[in-house]
């Protein structure tokens, strides 16, 4: 069971960096939010919404 909490922190972490990583980018004006499809931004989303998933999983199940 260890295993699937570290499985489940890496992928929150990677989730999480390119959440950071799209949100730099738009800032600096490389992605105009103009031309992204609303299918890329929902995809987008429900990586940030499946990051808080995993989390709210590894919170609330005691995995040690």
């Amino acid at each position: 069971m260890e295993v699937l909490g570290v499985i489940g922190v890496a992928l929150i972490a990677v989730l999480c960096i390119a959440a950071l990583l799209f949100l730099v980018l738009v800032a600096m004006n490389i992605i105009d939010l103009s031309k992204v499809s609303l299918v890329v931004l929902a995809a987008f989303l429900g990586l940030v919404l499946l990051a808080g998933a995993i989390w709210a999983f590894l919170d609330i199940v005691d995995l040690t």
